[in-house]
């Protein structure tokens, strides 16, 4: 059997025994961990690269990523000819209002939720 406290990533075929986890009692049939998705490129890690400092000023000591859609879209306005745009802007903007908005909104335990947002490569590099 494998030891947990060692290896907490579930792998197929392990049980989730977490009381009051909407998964307690189900069993691991398949993972995909942030790391792989990050590999294949699902997501962009915004705590390396040009993006990093930015990332650390919102979420410090967390490590953020963005989807390979938020970063296309990211890009799409740094391309934008109608307004001087860069990468770190538009993610600073983007990360301040993953906090503001939710805060604004008045769902309760929004204003502290970590963003999981994440960059691939282009003129911004994360």
């Amino acid at each position: 059997m494998r030891d947990i406290s060692r290896d907490p990533t579930p792998q197929p075929g392990d049980q989730i025994h977490q009381p009051g986890h909407p998964f307690d009692g189900f069993t691991v049939i398949s993972v995909y961990t942030r790391a792989q998705a990050i590999a294949d490129g699902v997501l962009a890690d915004a705590s390396t690269g040009d993006l990093a400092e930015v990332s650390a000023q919102h979420f410090p000591g967390v490590h953020v990523a963005m989807t390979a859609a938020v970063f296309a879209l990211i890009e799409q306005a740094v391309a934008s000819p109608k307004h001087a745009n860069d990468c770190r802007g538009v993610w600073h903007d983007i990360l301040h209002m993953s906090r503001a908005a939710p805060c604004a909104s008045g769902r309760v335990g929004a204003c502290s939720a970590s963003s999981s947002l994440a960059p691939a490569a282009s003129a911004c590099t994360p």
